[in-house]
């Protein structure tokens, strides 16, 4: 039987789409919302609101450290957590109050999205196989059945059978709508 806390916070994770957090000049947190907190500590972090602290992988912190200060805008990187695949961007904010001294770093987190992760959650949400899964990456990549089937190494009739239980599955009747329901 599935924990239902662990089975929400497993669907709070899904949802996330993005983050935010604030570093100070010696690039230590010094501010974040649930969002940043959900990506970098996993979905027991955001449903239990156990931890307080959010720890920035040494990789991230080593691309800002070794670039220009003035330039942090141009920092883009991807990076792949339990959730999923997020972009992170970084801007340098600079000090408007008397309380803050030095500029501030901003790292924001959103969601990567890719055609693969989006047939990975439609795949979850409609409970496809691994197969069938590897069928509809075929389909929205524009493969026609019959190059499908080379790439999977099955027949073309194999094919046709995968995708007609995609579209009972989906509640669908064409490619055209299994597309549309990737893209909602």
């Amino acid at each position: 039987m599935v924990n239902t806390a662990t089975a929400r916070a497993k669907d709070v994770t899904k949802l996330v789409d993005g983050g935010l957090v604030l570093l100070d000049a010696s690039l230590k947190p010094v501010a974040f919302d649930r969002g940043a907190m959900t990506i970098l500590n996993g979905s027991q972090a955001h449903h239990e609101n156990l931890h307080r602290e959010i720890s920035i992988p040494k990789e991230i912190l080593d691309v800002i450290k070794n670039h220009n200060p003035l330039d942090l805008a141009s920092v883009r990187l991807h990076f792949w957590t339990p959730s999923g695949k997020y972009s992170l961007r970084a801007y340098r904010i600079e000090p408007q109050a008397e309380t803050l001294t030095e500029p501030l770093v901003a790292l924001h987190f959103v969601r990567a999205s890719s055609a693969e992760t989006a047939v990975r959650d439609v795949g979850a949400q409609y409970h496809l196989t691994e197969r069938e899964q590897q069928a509809l990456i075929g389909i929205v990549s524009g493969l026609s059945s019959k190059q499908l089937a080379a790439q999977m190494k099955i027949s073309p009739n194999t094919v046709k059978a995968y995708i007609r239980l995609i579209m009972v599955k989906m509640g669908v009747e064409s490619r055209a709508e299994i597309a549309a329901k990737l893209l909602l």
